[in-house]
């Protein structure tokens, strides 16, 4: 995982690119710029997931950097990092989705708890889409699947027809699990 830091002042990227552990927070490379032009172009050409940015930058800030992410339809998480506790900026933070606003001066551990809360969700919601897209489900899916399976069981009352059934439903649920799972019933074991 990725991160790109942005701020105007050199001193503050120094410290956060030199003093912080950054593979305790789960970040793989760590990329800094010292404005919203520079990062616009790191964010262009490099596969970046988390953007921390202060707010207070000439030509432009922090929160428009944030609206042009969102307006590319990137999906990167942003954490703001400012020394100004300003309401209207706390609120445009909001409105963006952005994930924590961070008040300079900071320490690096509330720092990196805040990136560390970021990359954990990042990687909760990749490992969700690979388990969904490998054919895992959560439970809420199983239980939905379960409640349509047992409603339409076959109904034991019609004794004459239940074997016919049960064999259609059995084959109609081996037709849709994947070949390497489908395995065989037999009715002498029931």
């Amino acid at each position: 995982m990725n991160i790109l830091i942005v701020d105007d002042q050199p001193s503050v990227i120094a410290s956060l690119t030199s003093t912080i552990d950054w593979h305790a927070a789960g970040i793989d490379r760590v990329y800094s710029a010292s404005s919203a032009i520079l990062a616009k172009s790191i964010l262009q050409t490099e596969n970046i997931q988390i953007l921390l940015t202060d707010i207070e930058m000439p030509v432009e800030n922090g929160l428009e950097l944030i609206r042009w992410v969102r307006r590319q339809k990137r999906e990167i998480e942003c954490i703001l990092l400012t020394s100004h506790a300003d309401f209207a900026y706390a609120k445009q933070g909001i409105e963006l989705g952005v994930m924590d606003y961070v008040i300079q001066p900071a320490s690096n551990a509330s720092i990196v708890a805040s990136v560390k809360k970021v990359a954990d969700k990042i990687s909760f919601q990749n490992n969700s889409a690979r388990m969904h897209s490998a054919g895992e489900f959560s439970n809420y899916e199983i239980n939905h699947a379960a409640k349509h399976f047992f409603k339409t069981w076959p109904d034991l009352q019609d004794s004459e027809n239940f074997e016919a059934l049960l064999a259609e439903k059995i084959r109609r649920t081996s037709l849709a699990a994947p070949a390497e799972k489908k395995t065989a019933v037999s009715f002498s074991s029931l």
